[in-house]
């Protein structure tokens, strides 16, 4: 992906008209830059609703409710807004803020978006520096240095590395500024910004610079070495002075940051079709064979590998050879590529010098470290496996790993696209979050971090949602305390009072479940020995009654320990939707 520049708006638009024409520039810009615009809360859930590269421009420490001058976490995802930029220079307690946040709020504010799923931008820098060449560097960099440390204590590493980290030289910001920032100050400071995250976290930091960044200087400095995108203030704000500021930029792609939020609509992704591809191409197509695997050595759920088959088959018609390259939590693809030779013609495995219409399977991606890290040799190793790179990852693409977003930084985007099923899922969330009412949300599945933030962004437009799976026994233990036995439960997740609150009115949970035995019992009759592992017959009809009176239906995850046999009513659910559907075809029913 490309550099990407911030554009800030400390001195904010004076009308959502101007605003708006602000984000037609960015949109319409040739500059070849990834252009995220920040902006105040007031303008905040307008803009986003129509633009997705949306960012806020500062978050409360308050992870919900209202606060003066400021939006919760909670607040800014209502609006659609997935990342903010915290500690901001004018936002920090200073010399002239005697009111500002200081680090252990900062870091609170940080720590509460990564908790929700949301990115952040931090913003450090000193307040104070001579004339060049009277101090060294080193007088400077202990107070960056404690303002790194401060704000992301007890940060998970791949969260910094997934972050952004803007450089601000107080002195040189604004109307007061005493100077400019040599382009030798701020070379050295980004590389020791870039070379201390790297040592004390063993991670790579992206970082911007953002010192009075204007119309006239922002092609030299996005183009000094280390500097990866720009954070600009007052100039983003004139829609003369953006217009030429994108207008003078010229930069290459050599940063990712879709993380969280930021990403552009699909309609600007190329699709398979404006590759015009050629028998003979060499293509990465990057799946999800993530599937359960029993005891057995059984696949139990093949649906993700069900999905693939059709795009692995439009490739092997236009003739192209098609290297597979994708994940699984753990273990090798034996299984899988057992499961595949007899299901795709010309299909191979592990090592094979491919012929027109061949199909070849790699091992699973993350056996190797370099995937999660997002190691740029992997990723390169990767890309010289094709010349062209197609995502039909569709769950997997939140992830800044290799082989999600290094192939691509590699082969640029004129060689990538999306598949026709990662497009179709992208399509049927945007309907998803904007239902026909009334609409119910059915959320199962293990995974407590991801769907707790979907229930966070639902919980304001769903009707009616049933929580299942493993999740259940989260609400179950914090708002009633039930003893669960060796039901699995995340001890760590804590439930939002907010949502605790909806149980019983727009949340509902199973009231009987099955245990290993095979035998129902209430949830709140379970005995230390015993283990949930899926829900019972009186549930299936209060799901159903709910499934009958909505409009739309959204499902995500298996409600029982599926991969352990105990498919019961993740299956009938199923059926029963599908039956649901064959009478009233109107009804809109997203599968995730």
């Amino acid at each position: 992906m490309n550099k990407i520049i911030i554009g800030n708006w400390k001195e904010n638009p004076e009308s959502l008209e101007i605003a708006k024409r602000l984000i037609k520039i960015s949109n319409d810009s040739k500059s070849g830059v990834k252009i995220i615009h920040a902006v105040p809360s007031i303008y905040a859930g307008v803009l986003a609703k129509e633009n997705n590269n949306i960012i806020l421009q500062n978050i409360s420490e308050f992870e919900s409710g209202s606060h003066t001058g400021e939006i919760s976490v909670k607040q800014m995802l209502d609006c659609g807004i997935k990342a903010s930029i915290v500690g901001h220079s004018e936002t920090r307690l200073s010399p002239s803020n005697s009111k500002g946040d200081e680090d252990q709020q900062v870091n609170l504010k940080i720590k509460n978006l990564i908790k929700n799923d949301c990115g952040f931008i931090l913003c450090v820098g000193e307040y104070e520096r001579l004339e060049p060449g009277l101090n060294g560097l080193n007088d400077y960099t202990d107070f960056v240095k404690q303002q790194l440390e401060s704000c992301l204590t007890g940060v998970d590493k791949q969260e910094i590395a997934d972050n952004v980290i803007a450089y601000e030289p107080v002195w040189a910001i604004g109307k007061n500024a005493k100077r400019a920032a040599t382009n030798e100050e701020i070379i050295e400071m980004m590389k020791f910004i870039k070379s201390f995250i790297k040592e004390k976290f063993k991670v790579e930091a992206h970082v911007l610079y953002g010192g009075s960044v204007d119309e006239n200087n922002a092609k030299e400095i996005l183009n000094l070495e280390g500097v990866d995108g720009l954070l600009v203030g007052r100039a983003s704000s004139d829609p003369a002075k953006w217009e030429k500021l994108l207008n003078n930029i010229s930069t290459s792609p050599n940063l990712s940051f879709e993380r969280r939020g930021t990403s552009a609509p699909v309609q600007k992704y190329n699709q398979i079709p404006d590759l015009n591809l050629k028998a003979g191409d060499k293509v990465i197509l990057r799946l999800d064979m993530n599937v359960p695997i029993n005891e057995k050595g059984e696949i139990v759920n093949d649906f993700r590998i069900q999905e693939s088959l059709p795009t692995i088959k439009m490739l092997q018609d236009l003739g192209v050879k098609t290297t597979i390259v994708a994940h699984k939590e753990k273990g090798d693809f034996k299984i899988i590529a057992e499961y595949l030779k007899n299901k795709v013609n010309n299909f191979f495995f592990l090592d094979r010098d491919l012929q027109n219409g061949e199909v070849l399977l790699l091992d699973n991606v993350r056996l190797n470290e370099g995937e999660k890290k997002n190691d740029p040799e992997f990723a390169r190793q990767l890309a010289s496996l094709g010349n062209y790179y197609i995502n039909e990852a569709f769950s997997a693409s939140h992830r800044e790993h290799a082989s999600i977003v290094g192939i691509p930084n590699v082969l640029g985007a004129a060689k990538c696209a999306l598949g026709p099923k990662f497009v179709q899922e992208i399509t049927q969330l945007g309907s998803a979050l904007k239902p026909t009412h009334p609409m119910f949300l059915v959320v199962g599945g293990a995974k407590f971090d991801t769907k707790l933030g979907m229930l966070a962004k639902f919980i304001n437009i769903a009707d009616n949602i049933f929580v299942g799976g493993a999740l259940a026994h989260n609400f179950w233990k914090q708002k009633f305390n039930y003893n669960l036995g060796k039901s699995l439960l995340d001890e760590e997740v804590k439930l939002e009072e907010n949502i605790l609150q909806q149980v019983d009115k727009k949340i509902s949970l199973p009231v009987d479940v099955i245990i290993e035995s095979r035998e129902v019992k209430s949830p709140a009759q379970i005995s230390d020995n015993e283990r949930i592992v899926d829900f019972g017959e009186v549930t299936l009809k209060n799901i159903l009654n709910l499934a009958n009176q909505a409009n739309t239906i959204v499902w995500n995850g298996p409600l029982g320990y599926y991969e352990g046999g105990y498919e019961w009513g993740t299956k009938n659910l199923l059926l029963q939707l599908s039956e649901i559907q064959k009478q009233n075809p109107n009804k809109t029913i997203i599968l995730g």
